[in-house]
């Protein structure tokens, strides 16, 4: 199967999902691309969650999932960029940087205790942002975070003119940004499949 081929048959999984589930197609890419990740261990035990709102200064902020790697001490959050789209769509810089914007602004608002402004009193994202909070700390010596990981997931390809998603800091901590796009989709489909391997042992 080529990337076409697989882009194709993606797209078609996620649509018949989302249909059989009465769910929305975006919905349904997320929950198959965290599994994905999940599988890997690159994005262990999360929680899918949507949250979007303006905050300060008009700011928009959003995420889809979150986890707390103890491994490496790191605050992970998700958001997707989902496309329902026959054609290829394609992710661009500046596409990068309003989704990451989007993470980085939450994780500011959630440490500053502003999150249950945005959103109704029953709403998750305020335990997401709580647990945020206590994670971080009020100083690096009380902190079990060392490092937040920013996770992308588009079903878009990536632009040529993409060279380089290294990011600054936050909260006096570095920032990973992680992109999974539909090349790295289909290298992980791959990699997935064995062969079988027969062993002459007379």
């Amino acid at each position: 199967m080529d990337i076409e081929e697989y882009r194709k048959d993606f797209l078609e999984q996620i649509r018949s999902d989302a249909a059989l589930n009465s769910t929305d197609p975006n919905d349904e890419f997320i929950q198959k691309s965290v599994s994905l990740l999940e599988e890997i261990e690159e994005f262990p035990d999360p929680i899918i969650h949507y949250f979007g709102s303006r905050g300060k200064k008009n700011r928009f902020l959003q995420i889809n999932a979150f986890t707390y790697d103890e491994a490496d001490g790191s605050i992970c959050l998700l958001i997707s960029d989902f496309n329902n789209s026959e054609t290829p769509v394609t992710l661009t810089n500046t596409q990068i940087d309003s989704l990451y914007s989007r993470m980085y602004y939450f994780i500011e608002e959630a440490y500053g205790g502003s999150i249950a402004e945005y959103c109704d009193d029953s709403d998750k994202i305020i335990d997401i942002a709580r647990q945020i909070k206590r994670l971080i700390g009020k100083s690096n010596f009380e902190s079990s975070v060392l490092k937040f990981k920013f996770y992308i997931i588009t079903n878009s390809v990536l632009s040529a003119r993409v060279k380089s998603i290294q990011k600054g800091v936050l909260l006096d901590r570095p920032v990973e940004l992680n992109l999974w796009y539909l090349e790295r989709f289909y290298d992980l489909y791959n990699s997935s499949k064995s062969e079988s391997i027969e062993i002459n042992v007379s």
